[in-house]
């Protein structure tokens, strides 16, 4: 799992610094004719997120759209860049390359600090909420998601026209399903391409992550994860064959997608074992009390979770 500090890391913060300064330095020269200052502050604050933006569609598979949020970070930029340039000003610090890397450290900074703590609010919002209404944590298992992985799309037959479609709708599922305070197992294959902490902090739940075998990245995973929920034993694991032969509990996993849902459907009642592929439970996590709702000792075979279910 990827470190809980805010920033995504050390080599991403520095990218996005060295993208501002370079942004401040190219805007500056554009608009060195500019001789109202609150027009001048504005399209220097709008320009960098639109650069900013840009390079996203490029390195983190994200979609270049004009909302809500596109204007929340515009002005927190403007604002951004006017406080940086003030006390850069009162340090007598007007040019050079030094000027330039404080602008883009501060211009990356103070938006992000403030993100933190609308966030740090939003969860003490959460928690107070949550006790008040006692609601009690769920437990969903998804596996596979691929993020930002192109060939898997027609590998696996994936209803999306681009990565950006698939990635933006198993994130909205995700979202609309998992509350903050849930417990999610991810069963392995992550991110395939793009920043890892990214799709973490964008993602609801407390997310336990069991390795896959394309999380090459991925820190703080465990091979598999064995467990007890209310009175049935579950072995947690990527790949199903890794599962011991004398387990005789369920063995839930991923790793198979939906090749061969004859042989690895959602539910296979006869080797006890369940399939969380994204593509056979709708690319949103399931939640393991639907799962026990269907009674499983009854069941022989459900394909997918839209599927008819398959009796003794």
């Amino acid at each position: 799992m990827a470190r809980r500090n805010f920033f995504p890391s050390i080599k991403w913060s520095i990218f996005w610094i060295g993208v501002h300064s370079c942004s401040v330095w190219l805007l500056s020269i554009l608009l060195s004719s500019l001789t109202n200052f609150f027009i001048f502050v504005l399209l220097n604050g709008f320009g960098i997120i639109v650069i900013a933006r840009i390079i996203r569609t490029r390195t983190q598979n994200e979609k270049f759209s004009i909302n809500g949020e596109f204007i929340l970070w515009g002005c927190l930029t403007c604002f951004s860049f006017w406080l940086v340039r003030l006390i850069l000003s009162l340090s007598n610090v007007f040019d050079g390359v030094l000027y330039f890397v404080l602008m883009g450290a501060g211009i990356y900074a103070i938006p992000h600090v403030f993100n933190l703590i609308l966030k740090q609010k939003g969860k003490i919002r959460e928690k107070v909420e949550r006790v008040r209404k006692k609601e009690p944590r769920k437990i969903f298992l998804i596996s596979d998601t691929h993020f930002g992985h192109r060939n898997i799309l027609h590998y696996c037959h994936r209803p999306f026209r681009t990565t950006q479609s698939m990635d933006r709708t198993i994130r909205k599922r995700w979202n609309s399903t998992v509350r903050r305070h849930d417990i999610v197992f991810f069963l392995g294959d992550f991110v395939f391409r793009g920043s890892i902490g990214y799709w973490i902090r964008r993602l609801h739940g407390r997310k336990k992550f069991i390795r896959g075998n394309h999380d090459f990245k991925m820190k703080h995973t465990v091979h598999h994860l064995v467990f007890h929920h209310k009175g049935i034993n579950f072995y947690l694991v990527h790949n199903p064959l890794h599962a011991p032969r004398n387990w005789d509990g369920w063995v839930i996993y991923g790793h198979v997608h939906n090749h061969n849902t004859s042989v690895f459907p959602f539910i296979d009642g006869s080797k006890k074992r369940i399939n969380v592929c994204v593509e056979v439970i709708d690319y949103r996590p399931v939640s393991l009390d639907y799962i026990l709702s269907l009674n499983l000792p009854t069941i022989r075979r459900m394909r997918t979770i839209h599927s008819k279910i398959e009796h003794w």
